[in-house]
């Protein structure tokens, strides 16, 4: 038995009360997330998640978060906004692991470092992150009799 990973993502407004009910407007912060999730029978080591950032975000810096055991929100929250509470399944056995950033896309060179292009009363942000790559810490745990996961997230304010 082999381990069976599925990789999910959502995104969805940070606060729907801004702007209306779950509008992206520009100046508004979005959640952006996605996850793995194993439902094999063997753990799994090695892994490496990589994301492109939309030209359209400005990266949220000190917002990527990895919680584990909770899968990507699903549209559950008031009118049709995910949820950004975590859907608990079992714990993966992972940590966050090594963090890296690019100014080119989801695949690299992962050499940039955030830094500020400006600053407004929820944090800082950085214009030129356009990709992420997280290699997790540890071995997966299997998930034949129950699904272990995790999912990594982050905050980005529409342009």
């Amino acid at each position: 038995i082999m381990p069976n990973l599925t990789a999910t993502s959502a995104n969805y407004p940070y606060d729907a009360s801004v702007g209306g009910d779950a509008k992206a407007i520009p100046g508004q912060n979005m959640v952006i997330e996605w996850g793995l999730k194993n439902t094999g029978g063997e753990p799994d080591s090695g892994l490496t998640m990589a994301m492109s950032v939309d030209s359209n975000i400005a990266f949220k810096i000190g917002s990527l978060t990895f919680e584990d055991g909770c899968e990507v929100a699903s549209v559950n929250g008031a009118g049709g906004v995910p949820s950004s509470t975590c859907v608990s399944i079992n714990n993966s056995g992972l940590t966050i692991g090594t963090v890296e950033y690019s100014n080119v896309g989801e695949t690299g060179p992962w050499t940039y470092t955030p830094s500020t292009d400006f600053s407004d009363i929820d944090g800082s942000y950085d214009n030129d992150v356009r990709g992420i790559r997280v290699t997790p810490g540890g071995t997966m745990n299997d998930g034949l009799s129950s699904p272990v996961g995790f999912r990594i997230y982050y905050q980005g304010q529409i342009k």
